[in-house]
C-alpha cells in the first residue's frame, strides 16, 4: 500500500511519514531502524514501540506522496 501514515506517541506527539509499502515501513520502524528520524527513535526508546499508535491516514499514488506528506505535517503541526 502506498500512502501516508501517522505515528502518535504516548505524549500525543505526531510523526507523519510516507512510504511505497506502508506495512513494510511499520515493520522497519518496529525493529528500531529509524535512526535518521531522531525524535521518533528517542520516543521509541523511551516509551517502547508498542506504546505508539500507528495509523494509515491516506492512500495515494507515488507522484503525490511528497505533497500529501507535507499537507499532513502542516495539518498536525
Amino acid at each position: 500500500m502506498i500512502g501516508i501514515y501517522k505515528i502518535t506517541s504516548p505524549t500525543n506527539r505526531v510523526y507523519i511519514g510516507q512510504s511505497i509499502n506502508i506495512q513494510e515501513r511499520w515493520c522497519f520502524h518496529k525493529l528500531r531502524n529509524c535512526k535518521k528520524q531522531t525524535k521518533l527513535n528517542r520516543s521509541f526508546n523511551k516509551y517502547g514501540c508498542e506504546n505508539h499508535i500507528f495509523e494509515i491516514i491516506e492512500e495515494c499514488v507515488i507522484e503525490n506522496l511528497n505533497e500529501r506528506e507535507r499537507y499532513y505535517q502542516d495539518f498536525y503541526d
